[in-house]
């Protein structure tokens, strides 16, 4: 097994400071067309006399751009699934989750960015970091640009599995987001301020849906969250045009969509609604409100992540935090908090989440949890375990009973058990590292 402290030997989880090219089944590319030029005041182009930045295509980028995302086609948008795999048990795929970054809010957010992007990213097997605004705290501030602009570029992190898009404060006070545009990897590397992206390969295919939920050019809409119907309409048409069929749809913003200090306030939920119904989207991941918060709107996980770099003493917002996001039996999430303050900065190792079976209580009520059978063999366990030094131990117990091993399966820890004959089971996977011990519970319900 390699040593995850070597950061000289290229694994998987490098593919974020590598850039994805020649890494087989990490990264597809983007969507045929970049953005919008027929809502100016939402791209970030024209109101201010500059040029749309979303015009593009794909067809007018650079072309070994490309062909580094394609550099693993699959078969094509019509080929069957492996038939080893059945669709329903395919493997959990992994994202990082982060919101509020706020360069320039002060010193914990200058100390954080480069502690995630050092001390914690690298020890997450993931296909992708989903940024979701409030990059900066004053988007007019071109010193907290450049810090925010070379943080990232020191790292070789790419635009296609570092995937951003603006908050409010990214537009103040400029609403065309032409300081985004510049020091975003996003608009410096052609897919402006919303669009899609492709994640994966073949029948793990996820679809990002980015959006600008902010640059309305009205500074109050700005902060409360607008979300143009003509956005939408050319997102929508987009994925009409892409032949692709991806096993998930997740869709990035900034903005709560149901309330009154988001997209509800002015009814723009209404558009958020519909991609959601139209793409099926699994989870909707946004920011804005420096708390965690997990709950559904009909089967879609609304997902609130913490803010990475402006926690606030003594208020609701708590501590600095980014989240998990795994895609397996359903969406579901782990908050992992920055520990201590902008001198010392760490996180409690390791980090362990449960994956399948679906937690009952995730977001209050789950309603894509179905009961298990009781009294069942062969139930499947999944998990996934991060931390700088490899597990010495993952096991797992039954209405604390005797632990079980659990075997490592790519990034993920997996392992069969039957059901006891009962109305309730609590499951329990404990990993113990170097660096620590931690535990994941969950109780599911039987019938």
């Amino acid at each position: 097994m390699k040593d995850p402290k070597n950061k000289n030997q290229i694994t998987r989880r490098q593919v974020l400071y590598l850039g994805g090219a020649g890494v087989v089944g990490t990264l597809v590319g983007c969507s045929n067309t970049t953005g919008s030029t027929t809502d100016a005041a939402v791209d970030g182009g024209g109101s201010d006399g500059s040029p749309p930045a979303d015009g593009g295509t794909l067809a007018d980028r650079d072309p070994s751009l490309d062909a580094a995302m394609d550099a693993a086609p699959d078969a094509g948008p019509d080929a069957a699934p492996d038939a080893t795999v059945e669709p329903e048990l395919a493997p959990p795929l992994f994202f990082i989750h982060a919101s509020d970054v706020h360069i320039g809010s002060g010193g914990f957010a200058l100390a954080a960015l480069p502690f995630f992007l050092d001390e914690a990213l690298p020890y997450f097997d993931v296909l992708a970091v989903l940024v979701t605004g409030d990059l900066v705290e004053v988007g007019n501030n071109l010193d907290a640009w450049e810090i925010y602009r070379t943080t990232l570029d020191d790292r070789g992190l790419s635009a296609d599995t570092f995937i951003e898009n603006p908050g409010n404060h990214d537009s103040l006070l400029d609403g065309p987001l032409q300081n985004y545009l510049t020091n975003t990897l996003a608009g410096r590397n052609g897919h402006g301020t919303y669009g899609l992206y492709h994640i994966g390969t073949g029948s793990d295919l996820i679809r990002i849906v980015a959006l600008n939920t902010v640059s309305d050019g009205n500074p109050f809409r700005d902060s409360t969250g607008y979300l143009t119907e003509s956005h939408v309409d050319q997102l929508l048409a987009e994925i009409a045009a892409d032949p692709r069929i991806p096993r998930e749809t997740v869709i990035l913003g900034h903005h709560p969509i149901d309330t009154a200090n988001g997209l509800q306030l002015f009814g723009t939920d209404a558009h958020l609604e519909r991609l959601i119904a139209d793409t099926g989207a699994v989870t909707y991941l946004y920011g804005h409100v420096h708390i965690a918060l997990d709950y559904w709107f009909n089967n879609t996980l609304m997902s609130q992540a913490s803010t990475l770099g402006n926690p606030s003493s003594g208020t609701l917002t708590t501590h600095a935090a980014f989240s998990v996001l795994a895609l397996d039996d359903g969406p579901v999430t782990k908050n992992v908090p920055l520990l201590g303050d902008s001198s010392s900065l760490s996180i409690a190792w390791p980090v362990v989440m449960i994956t399948r079976p679906a937690n009952p209580t995730l977001g209050l009520n789950n309603p894509l949890v179905t009961n298990l059978p009781r009294a069942t063999p062969g139930q499947i366990l999944r998990a996934g375990v991060f931390s700088p030094s490899a597990p010495s131990q993952v096991t797992f117990s039954l209405d604390q009973g005797t632990p079980q091993p659990m075997t490592l399966v790519g990034n993920y820890y997996e392992a069969e058990f039957t059901t006891p004959d009962a109305g309730t089971c609590e499951i329990e996977v404990y990993a113990a590292t170097s660096d620590g011990t931690a535990s994941d519970t969950i109780t599911i319900n039987l019938a």
